[in-house]
C-alpha cells in the first residue's frame, strides 16, 4: 500500500468520513480562535489539544476546550499554534454550547493561506455547523492546519468560584462605644439565661478592648405598670443584679457604674399600666474615656 493509500484509509476510519457531509448552505454566525498545545508535529492518528474562545457577531463569547486529530506527516516541533475558523451555520441564532460535538472534513490540501483549499470542517450540533479555515499557522512558520482530520470540541465549564473564608470580626474600635440589652420577665429582676449569655458578651467584648480606660454603665428599666417609686426601686434591683453577673464573668467592679431609671427611658413609647416586654430591661453601654480630656 502507498503512503498516500495509508493515510487516506487512515482518514477513513477516523472519522467515519462517509457520515461528513458538508452544509449547502447558511450564514457567517462568528469566529472561532483555537491555540493549539506545544510538542512534536503530527503523524498518522496523533492527536493534540487546544483551547478555544467563539466569538459571535452577536451576544456574549463561549469557551471550549478540544482535541485535534492530524493525518499527515510528521511537521517538527512547534512551540504552539493558533487555528482561526469562520463558523457558519443554518441560522444566526445557534446558541451558548451551539459549537459542542464531532468535527470531520476534506484532508486533501497541505497548504490553507486565507481560506483557500479544502480544510473545510463539518460538525457541531447535528452537523449543522461548517468550521472555514481563515488563518492557520504554528509560530516556528509551520502550516499546522496541514492534514487536519477530526476535531472534537466541549464547552468549557467555568471553575467554580473560590469559597468564601469566614473572617473573624475586627476588634472593635477603642472609641466605638458598644450596647447590650438584657430582658426580664414582668415584675421581676432575676437574670434569665438569655440575659445572662448577653452579659457574657459584654463582658467579652471588655476583655477584648484590653484597656484599662474603659467604663461600663448599667441602666435599670421598667415598663409602665406600677407606681414610679416602685418601679425606680425594681430598675435598681435589675441594673445591680447586671452589674454582680458582670463582676462574676471578670469585668473589674470598679469600673461599672449601675442605676435605674423607672420607667423614664422606654424603648417602646406606652400609655400608663402597659406591659411592654421590650421596656422590662437593663441596658450595658462599654465605652472608652480619654486619658486626657481637651480643656
Amino acid at each position: 500500500m502507498s503512503k498516500l493509500s495509508f493515510v487516506l484509509a487512515g482518514a477513513a476510519i477516523l472519522l467515519g468520513a462517509g457520515d461528513v457531509q458538508a452544509a449547502d448552505f447558511g450564514v457567517k454566525v462568528g469566529v472561532l480562535t483555537c491555540q493549539v498545545e506545544s510538542g512534536w508535529g503530527f503523524v498518522v492518528g496523533s492527536s493534540k489539544d487546544m483551547d478555544c474562545v467563539y466569538r459571535p457577531i452577536t451576544g456574549a463569547e463561549d469557551r471550549y476546550s478540544g482535541t485535534i486529530w492530524k493525518l499527515g506527516l510528521d511537521l517538527g516541533y512547534t512551540e504552539s499554534g493558533t487555528i482561526v475558523w469562520d463558523v457558519v451555520a443554518p441560522t444566526s441564532d445557534i446558541g451558548s454550547g451551539a459549537l459542542s460535538g464531532s468535527y470531520g472534513g476534506a484532508t486533501a490540501s497541505a497548504t490553507v493561506v486565507a481560506g483557500v483549499g479544502a480544510n473545510i470542517l463539518v460538525g457541531g450540533f447535528y452537523k449543522s455547523l461548517t468550521l472555514q479555515p481563515v488563518s492557520m499557522m504554528g509560530d516556528a512558520g509551520f502550516d499546522i492546519a496541514a492534514g487536519i482530520g477530526a476535531m472534537r470540541l466541549s464547552e468549557a465549564v467555568p471553575p467554580p468560584p473560590p469559597p468564601r473564608v469566614a473572617m473573624a470580626p475586627p476588634p472593635p474600635s477603642p472609641h466605638r462605644a458598644e450596647v447590650f440589652k438584657v430582658f426580664f420577665a414582668f415584675n421581676d429582676d432575676k437574670l434569665t439565661p438569655e440575659g445572662q449569655a448577653v452579659i457574657r458578651d459584654a463582658a467579652e467584648s471588655v476583655q477584648r478592648r484590653n484597656n484599662t480606660n474603659l467604663q461600663v454603665m448599667v441602666f435599670g428599666n421598667t415598663d409602665t405598670v406600677g407606681s414610679y417609686r416602685y418601679n425606680g426601686a425594681l430598675s435598681d434591683r435589675r441594673a445591680e443584679a447586671v452589674k454582680e453577673e458582670l463582676g462574676r464573668d471578670g469585668v473589674d467592679p470598679a469600673i461599672i457604674g449601675a442605676v435605674g431609671h423607672s420607667f423614664d427611658d422606654p424603648d417602646i413609647e406606652t400609655d400608663p399600666g402597659v406591659r411592654e416586654k421590650l421596656n422590662r430591661r437593663a441596658t450595658i453601654i462599654v465605652r472608652s474615656v480619654p486619658e486626657n480630656p481637651a480643656g
